[in-house]
């Protein structure tokens, strides 16, 4: 069964909950789904697999807390004011945006294994589901708020895949599991954004491809950041705006800095040549402790 408002068609929730036991194509041509009361949502609870897509005015959960064979794939853009994500997710090569919150829960997990695959989240993105070991490979995550993961795995991007903190103000990446860490494909902090690695720690960070730093990278001290670039088809590490090292930064592979400082930590950094800073300020070549290994040229 496909629940498909017709043409120019506004299906009204009105606050209640609306349980639709197959797909949903509620395409940009309808008046999508709405919801004008606070309670609404919408649980898409197919007992088998299933496709989704439109423009959904409220919460949307995917499948009930215990799975079977439940799983959904996009197959059109789609949108919703909030998402909770309990059985499987695969994007596709869809694009999905949610206004609100991102939650993924019990065996949930979300798949984005094609280059065109979008996940735009508003919000705070809370990863807490199945492992994601794999299934993200692909595609770019723009995050607006916080990211977190309450274990290992439990956001787990590899090859291509590209998380960008895009909102404006301060953003934190957490890992909650303790002596825990995460591993991140491509990261890009836009300007105008801060991020900030917290969690238990010791906290280690480890990163498989390229980074992009406009805004302001905190590494707090007790976090072990590295990232390891032994190809140049791997991508690059450019960092435009603020680092601050209070903890350890680790690169093998070559950097390019602008501005850099450094607190007192535990790990102090190390770089592995070719090492270039371009014009502008660079403080703190040396720190508590040193930065160990690092030789920087000026470029033009």
């Amino acid at each position: 069964m496909t629940l498909e408002p017709a043409s120019q068609a506004v299906v009204s929730i009105g606050g209640n909950i609306l349980t639709i036991n197959g797909s949903l194509a509620a395409t940009v041509s309808s008046g999508g789904i709405f919801n004008q009361n606070a309670g609404g949502v919408v649980v898409m609870n197919a007992p088998g697999a299933a496709t989704i897509s439109g423009l959904v005015f409220a919460p949307v959960t995917i499948g009930p807390t215990s799975c079977g064979s439940t799983a959904y794939t996009v197959n059109g853009l789609f949108s919703a004011t909030g998402l909770i994500v309990n059985c499987p997710l695969d994007l596709g090569a869809q694009t999905v945006g949610v206004t609100g919150n991102l939650l993924t829960a019990g065996t949930g997990t979300i798949t984005m294994a094609q280059p065109n695959a979008g996940l735009t989240v508003s919000g705070n993105a809370i990863f807490s589901g199945g492992s994601e070991a794999g299934f993200m490979s692909a595609g770019v995550i723009l995050i607006g708020g916080n990211l977190t993961m309450t274990n290992s795995n439990q956001f787990n991007p590899s090859g291509n895949q590209q998380l960008v903190f895009n909102g404006p103000g301060a953003h934190t990446f957490s890992v909650l599991a303790t002596g825990g860490g995460a591993s991140i494909a491509n990261l890009t902090v836009l300007a105008g954004t801060s991020l900030t690695f917290a969690g238990s720690t010791p906290l280690n960070i480890t990163m498989t491809g390229s980074l992009l730093q406009e805004g302001q990278l905190i590494i707090p001290a007790n976090t072990f950041f590295s990232a390891t670039n032994t190809s140049s088809t791997l991508g690059t590490f450019t960092f435009v705006g603020a680092t601050d090292v209070q903890g350890s930064l680790t690169l093998s592979g070559g950097a390019v800095f602008t501005n850099l400082s450094s607190t007192a930590g535990t790990g102090g950094m190390t770089v592995a040549l070719p090492c270039s800073k371009s014009a502008g300020a660079f403080v703190g070549v040396t720190g508590t402790p040193p930065f160990n290994g690092l030789t920087c040229t000026q470029t033009p």
